[in-house]
């Protein structure tokens, strides 16, 4: 087997850090200019102005200052006695900013000579020249695939068999360059990365496998070591709630294709500071996350909690570090697999429910019906595959309602299957709420996530649950905390941000949430968007995507706020949502009848 050549950076370690300081002011300002130029960052006034202030108080010398007490009341207006702890906006905004970031540089056309990072958990800007970025040739963040990989490693051959056809051996050489071409990608598809399907697709992957390790106490203090321990075993516990993740046994050694997470505790100020790491057993190192901790009190139980939960929500999401090698495979399918399993069918419905759009994927629905018939008692293929068929029950009828009552029937199935299943659980609450049952529905989601704390996706469901049942600081409260922990959180987790705002008259806040909102359902995305914008005198808004509003075929057909109602759960809401549409210039009649 002819291997790939290491790629290596052959500049020191210190003079990269060196370039990455050198850094100059002009080229910032030019990177911030086509920021604020950019046509996604102009829907988000607030967005702009945090990141406008961020980037001129670091480039003049003002880092100290940089802080969310004043980010609160000189860029978001709040009053001089705004208190960080009961009103997340500047938390909440970091990571909305964090996440159009992450947009901006992903662009085929990007060209700005800078990168502008805001780091998790500080308000404080990173500059990094973009160049210095792409010095070691391949970037972790798009790797070369198998085929490439493999190709790579048997250039040298090509090379010199090459070298000997142009020499005088004629069509012989060529011949002879033809098939060892042929042998190394038979060799590479066939024997080693077991690939050879229609077309070149990698192997289907198996389900991360976490293995545990020791986190340690280096604060000092003997007193904290027991602390240390629950921290691991509080993370371990929370890895195992996930139905996509294998939780290795405890004390095993690390092998290939293992990933290891360990985690160390120093003291910071008053309090602590976790470092949790993830590594494949072949490299030293792979993704960090920083938790601060306070100090425990007579009882470690809350502060470990909320600890393990952070650093095992940071992981086990879909956009998470434990999944990258599924969504790089996700990505190139074409056709579902003739034999999936349970992770290559959640990797197909998580990919689809970031936007909520499941539905309209027939991969989905095919994999999950494969899986069924070869395991009928599948739990996660059983809730996935009820989730999927209420999105088809028809709004209204008998004959919905008997279709409602079978899939609740698969739901109770799943749960009865899998009593200790958070992901079964949380998509029969899910249910429970269509139908109408929120108090149920709010007591299932505290089962889920009694189960499964971590699951980030389940907390957002269990935030809409809360609003649908009448408790809407609870339900907030919760949406905003998903949305924090989240590091790259799918569009429909704005819903219930976006109806609070709403609720409060935040207009600015209730746009920029509906705008993001609307990459999961454009429609209603767009209805709430107008709707706040019209109260917050934002007619360039209302401009853009009143037309999108009065076009849509969905709105047309039924009226705008029958679908307004079954997606905001409350029709005290949609009826606010309806004045401000009014207010924007839709004309009374279409909110309830078709047009």
């Amino acid at each position: 087997m002819l291997h790939a050549p290491q790629f290596t950076c052959n500049i020191p370690a210190a003079e990269r850090v060196g370039r990455r300081e050198q850094v100059q002011q002009e080229d910032v300002r030019k990177t911030l200019a086509e920021l604020l130029a950019w046509e996604e960052m102009q829907r988000s006034p607030q967005l702009a102005r945090f990141l406008g202030y961020i980037v001129e108080q670091k480039l003049a010398g003002n880092e100290q200052n940089i802080k969310a007490y004043a980010i609160a009341v000189d860029v978001f207006g709040r009053s001089h006695d705004f208190d960080p702890q009961s009103d997340p906006i500047v938390r909440v905004q970091a990571r909305r900013l964090r996440s159009l970031l992450e947009r901006f540089y992903a662009r085929a056309d990007a060209s700005a000579p800078v990168h502008i990072r805001l780091p998790v958990g500080r308000y404080v800007p990173d500059f990094e020249p973009v160049s210095s970025m792409e010095e070691p040739g391949v970037s972790e963040a798009s790797p070369l695939p198998p085929i490439a990989t493999e190709m790579a490693g048997s250039a040298h051959a090509v090379a010199s068999i090459a070298a000997a056809g142009s020499s005088g051996r004629g069509w012989l050489g060529l011949a002879a360059l033809g098939a060892v071409v042929v042998l190394a990608i038979v060799g590479s598809i066939g024997l080693e990365n077991d690939w050879f399907d229609i077309g070149l697709t990698p192997a289907a992957p198996a389900a991360p496998v976490v293995r545990v390790a020791n986190f340690t106490n280096e604060t000092g203090l003997s007193n904290l070591d027991g602390f240390a321990d629950e921290l691991g075993h509080a993370v371990a516990k929370d890895i195992a709630g996930y139905p996509d993740v294998t939780l290795a046994a405890p004390g095993s050694p690390p092998v290939p294709g293992t990933l290891t997470v360990s985690g160390t505790l120093q003291a910071k100020g008053n309090g602590f500071q976790l470092t949790a790491a993830l590594a494949d057993a072949d490299s030293d190192g792979d993704w960090s996350t920083v938790v601060d901790i306070p100090a425990p009190g007579q009882s470690w139980a809350a502060p470990v909690a909320d600890a393990a939960r952070t650093v095992v929500g940071r992981l086990g999401t879909f956009r998470g570090p434990l999944h990258r090698v599924g969504r790089a495979w996700i990505e190139q399918q074409r056709g579902v697999e003739a034999r999936p399993t349970t992770y290559t069918c959640l990797l197909r419905f998580r990919a689809a429910g970031e936007q909520e759009k499941a539905v309209g994927d027939g991969d989905v629905f095919s994999c999950l019906d494969r899986l069924l018939r070869e395991d009928p008692g599948n739990v996660a293929a059983l809730a996935a595959q009820g989730w999927l068929d209420e999105s088809r029950v028809p709004g209204n009828g008998v004959a919905g309602d008997r279709d409602l009552d079978h899939i609740m029937a698969m739901m109770d199935k799943a749960v009865a299957l899998g009593p200790q299943s958070g992901f079964a659980h949380a998509f029969r609450a899910r249910v429970l709420g269509i139908q109408g049952r929120h108090a149920e529905a709010v007591a299932e989601f505290v089962a889920a996530l009694a189960l499964s704390p971590a699951d980030l996706d389940t907390r957002a469901s269990y935030a809409k649950a809360l609003v649908e049942s009448g408790n809407w600081t609870a339900g907030a409260a919760e949406a905003n905390a998903a949305l924090v922990a989240a590091p790259l959180p799918p569009p429909w987790y704005y819903l219930v941000p976006m109806l609070d705002a709403y609720r409060r008259g935040d207009w600015g806040a209730a746009v920029d949430d509906a705008l993001a909102f609307a990459t999961a359902d454009r429609d209603i995305g767009a209805a709430v968007a107008v709707a706040a914008a019209a109260h917050a005198g934002r007619m360039t808004v209302v401009a853009r995507y009143l037309p999108a509003i009065l076009t849509s075929p969905r709105f047309r057909s039924d009226g705008i706020l029958m679908h307004i109602d079954r997606a905001v759960g409350d029709t005290g809401m949609s009826a606010a949502i309806g004045d401000g549409l009014v207010l924007a210039g839709v004309p009374q009649g279409d909110l309830r009848h078709s047009f």
